[in-house]
C-alpha cells in the first residue's frame, strides 16, 4: 500500500508507462519496416529514387457507415496537413521573447514556465518576471460570461475575432466570405462537460487558421438557440450593412456557408436529425425504417428539392421542430448555404470508412467480403505506403481500420484505392466504386469545373446501384446526401473549400488548452490572451513559398519549392505533369539570372489506366513504364508544369499508375 502510493506520487508508474510505450513504438516500427518479400513485390510497389535504370529494377514496396452519431475527436485529432509552425528569427529576438515563443508555441503549463523563470533569475541577469502570469501578459479582467439554460456562453464575436487573428497578416482584395463551423468537443473522458464552440475561416485566405467567436459550456448541446445564435446573426448583420475596417482599410462581409457534420446541422436548423423519417436537408425524401437493419432507409433519387421559401413559410411539416435565429440572417439561403457536401464526416470518414469496414469485415454482404489472406496482403501493402511529402500522414493494417484517422481513408480514397482494389473486389463491385472515386476526383478541384454535372450524374448512379448490389438496408442518410453534394459544389465550390479538416484540427488546439478540470471556459480565455498580447506570431503556417525557390541541400539534394508542392530528385517527389499532359521524372534544376530552369526524363508513352466510367485520362490518371522514359534529361519552363503526380508501381514487369495530386492541380 505504502509502495503503490509512492508511486503514485513520484509519478514512477507514469514514467515507466511512458518508457514501455516508447519501447513499443520502437518495436513496431522496426517491425512495419518496408520488407522486400516475394509476396508483396509481386503485389505492388512505389516509385524508388531512380536516377538509373538498375536503381528502377530493384523497387521498395510502396503500397502504398452510417453518420457515426459519437464524437469523432480520436479519429480527427490532428488532421492538418501543414501545421508545423515557421521557425522564429531567434538571433534577433531578446531573451524575453524567445522564451515567450517557446511557452505560447508549445502550450507550456504555468508551472513548468514559473520553474524555468526562476532558474533564469537565479543563473542569469535577465531580470524576468517571476510569474508566468506576469510573464505571459495573462488577462487580469473577468471576462463577459453569460449564464444560460445547462450551461454559459462566451461570445467574443466575429468583428473583434477577425480584428485580433489577422493582426499579423497582409489582407488583399476587398471582401471578406466567411465560413461557419458548429460542432460539439467533449473535453474529458470522465465527465460529460463539453464545449460547443463557433468557429469562423475566411475562404479567400485558406492559409490562415480559424478563429473562436463563441463558446458555450455545459453537460449536453445548448438548450436554447436562441441564446446560442442570436447574437451571432445580430453581428452578421450588421458587419454586411457595413463592413470590417482592418489596418484602415474598409472590407465588405458575406456569410459564405455554415459548415458541420449531420447532427449539429440538423441542431442549428432546428430541424428533425439525420434518423428521421423527414430527415434529408436538402430534398422531401421520406426515410422508412427497416427492420432487416434496423435504422432509418433513404431509397431513391430526384425527390423534390427543399428552397428557402417553402422552409421561411413553414411549409416543411415533420422537418422543422423549431425556429431558427439562422432564418433572420440577411443574404442567406437556410437551404443552399447549409452544406451537406463535408468531405471529412460524408466521403471520407462516411462513405470510404464504411465501404472498407464492409469489404474487410462482410458488414456489406459476403460478395465483397475478403478473405484472411486478403486482409494481411492488403494490409502489408498499407504499412509500406510511401506518399508525397504534401500527405504527411501514414497509412496503417487493416487491422486498426476503425482506428485510422479521417485523412487516412481520404488519402486511400485519392491515391492507394486505384491501385489495391482491381481484382481484389469482384467486377461489378469495383466497377461501382470506380464512380464513387471519379466523382470525389471531379469534385475535388475547380481544374475540372466543367465535368463537375458528370460527377453528380455518376454520385447518383452511385446511389441507385448501392442498394441493389449491397442491400437496401445499407440506404443510410450518408448514402443519399451524396446525389445533394453536386448541388453544394455548383452552388458554393469544390469540396476541400467546403471542408471540416481544419475546424477539427483546431477544436483539438482549444482542448489543449486546458490544465484542469475547473473553469474550463475561463481557461481558454485565459490562453487566448496570452497568445494575442505576444506581439510575434506563434501560429505562423510553414507554406512552401508563394514564388518558384530553388534549395539545395546538404547531401546534394535539389528541392524545387512551388506555391502548394515540392519536387525533388527522391523515391515519391520526383514526378510531375506538364500542361502538354506529359509526364515527367524530376531530375535537377538550376538557377540563373532569367529564373529557374527544371531538367527532367519525360516518356515517351502513357496509357489510361481504366476505360470505365470515362477514360481516366480525363483524371490525367495515367499508367507508364520506367521502359519508356527517355535517357537524357530535357529542360522544361516552371509554367509548363501543371501539377505533381502520385507515382506507384503495379506490380513487377508492370508499369506504374500515375495520379495528379489534387490540390496541385490549378486552372
Amino acid at each position: 500500500m505504502e509502495y503503490s502510493k509512492r508511486i503514485r506520487k513520484t509519478g514512477m508508474l507514469y514514467r515507466a508507462q511512458a518508457t514501455a510505450a516508447k519501447k513499443r513504438k520502437l518495436e513496431e516500427s522496426k517491425n512495419s519496416a518496408p520488407v522486400a518479400s516475394k509476396t508483396s513485390e509481386d503485389i505492388l510497389h512505389v516509385t524508388p529514387n531512380n536516377d538509373n535504370q538498375d536503381r528502377m529494377d530493384n523497387p521498395a514496396i510502396n503500397m502504398v457507415n452510417e453518420e457515426v452519431n459519437v464524437y469523432e475527436e480520436d479519429a480527427i485529432e490532428g488532421e492538418s496537413e501543414d501545421e508545423t509552425g515557421e521557425e522564429p528569427d531567434f538571433e534577433n529576438m531578446s531573451m524575453s521573447d524567445c522564451l515567450k515563443f517557446w511557452a505560447l508555441s508549445t502550450n507550456a503549463p504555468h508551472a513548468s514556465i514559473n520553474m524555468l523563470l526562476k532558474i533564469f533569475n537565479l543563473k542569469t541577469a535577465y531580470g524576468l518576471p517571476k510569474d508566468a502570469r506576469t510573464f505571459l501578459n495573462t488577462c487580469k479582467y473577468r471576462p463577459e460570461i453569460t449564464n444560460v439554460k445547462d450551461g454559459k456562453f462566451w461570445y467574443r464575436g466575429v468583428e473583434e475575432s477577425m480584428t485580433t487573428h489577422l493582426r499579423f497578416t497582409k489582407v488583399h482584395g476587398s471582401e471578406m466570405s466567411l465560413n461557419i463551423f458548429v460542432d460539439g468537443l467533449p473535453l474529458h473522458k470522465s465527465s460529460s462537460s463539453q464545449f460547443w464552440p463557433i468557429l469562423a475561416n475566411i475562404h479567400e485566405m485558406p492559409h490562415i487558421f480559424p478563429f473562436i467567436v463563441g463558446i458555450f459550456h455545459g453537460t449536453s448541446k445548448p438548450d436554447s438557440l436562441n441564446d446560442y445564435l442570436t447574437q451571432l446573426v445580430e453581428e452578421l448583420n450588421d458587419l454586411m450593412n457595413r463592413g470590417i475596417i482592418l489596418n484602415n482599410k474598409k472590407y465588405d462581409i458575406i456569410v459564405r456557408a455554415i459548415i458541420a457534420d449531420s447532427p449539429a446541422r440538423s441542431f442549428i436548423k432546428g430541424v428533425a436529425y439525420f434518423n428521421s423519417k423527414f430527415a434529408c436537408l436538402k430534398c422531401t425524401c421520406e426515410g422508412e425504417f427497416n427492420e432487416e437493419g434496423k435504422t432509418t432507409i433513404f431509397k431513391g433519387i430526384n425527390a423534390p428539392k427543399r428552397t428557402d421559401k417553402h422552409f421561411r413559410g413553414s411549409v416543411y411539416a415533420g422537418h422543422i421542430k423549431q425556429r431558427t435565429p439562422l432564418l433572420d440572417l440577411n443574404n442567406f439561403d437556410i437551404i443552399k448555404n447549409i452544406i451537406i457536401a463535408e468531405s471529412l464526416h460524408l466521403i471520407d470518414f462516411g462513405i470510404t470508412r464504411r465501404l472498407l469496414l464492409g469489404w474487410r469485415d462482410g458488414t456489406l454482404g459476403y460478395a465483397t467480403k475478403w478473405s484472411a489472406a486478403q486482409i494481411e496482403e492488403i494490409s502489408l501493402l498499407l504499412k509500406n505506403v510511401k506518399l508525397p511529402c504534401e500527405l504527411n500522414r501514414r497509412t496503417r493494417g487493416l487491422e486498426d481500420l476503425k482506428h485510422w484517422k479521417a485523412l487516412e481513408y481520404s488519402h486511400f480514397l485519392h491515391y492507394i484505392s486505384m491501385a489495391i482494389l482491381p481484382n481484389r473486389l469482384p467486377e461489378a463491385y469495383f466497377e461501382h466504386f470506380k464512380l464513387f472515386f471519379c466523382a470525389v476526383m471531379l469534385l475535388s478541384s475547380r481544374y475540372f469545373e466543367s465535368n463537375w454535372a458528370l460527377a453528380g450524374e455518376m454520385l447518383n448512379q452511385f446511389v441507385l446501384d448501392f442498394g441493389s448490389l449491397y442491400g437496401e438496408r445499407y440506404m443510410t442518410s450518408n448514402v443519399h446526401n451524396l446525389q445533394h453534394v453536386y448541388d453544394d459544389v455548383y452552388f458554393l465550390g469544390p469540396l476541400p473549400s467546403l471542408s471540416a479538416y481544419p475546424f477539427e484540427n483546431e477544436l483539438q488546439i482549444i482542448k489543449n488548452m486546458l490544465r484542469s478540470g475547473n473553469n474550463e471556459l475561463i481557461q481558454v480565455i485565459k490562453r487566448l490572451s496570452e497568445l494575442e498580447s505576444f506581439h510575434i506570431n506563434t501560429r505562423a503556417r510553414t507554406c512552401n513559398a508563394s514564388k518558384p525557390m530553388l534549395e539545395v541541400k546538404p547531401n546534394g539534394n535539389v528541392v524545387l519549392r512551388m506555391d502548394n508542392f515540392i519536387l525533388r530528385n527522391d523515391e515519391v517527389n520526383s514526378f510531375f505533369l506538364t500542361k502538354a499532359n506529359c509526364i515527367v521524372q524530376f531530375c535537377n534544376a538550376i538557377q540563373d539570372q532569367h529564373g529557374i530552369h527544371v531538367f527532367g526524363r519525360n516518356f515517351t508513352k502513357q496509357v489510361d489506366h481504366f476505360e470505365s466510367p470515362f477514360p481516366s485520362r480525363v483524371l490525367h490518371i495515367y499508367q507508364a513504364s520506367m521502359n519508356d522514359r527517355i535517357s537524357d534529361a530535357v529542360k522544361f519552363d516552371l509554367d509548363s508544369i501543371k501539377c505533381k503526380l502520385v507515382s506507384i508501381k503495379l506490380g513487377i514487369n508492370q508499369p506504374f499508375l500515375f495520379i495528379p495530386l489534387i490540390h496541385t492541380l490549378k486552372k
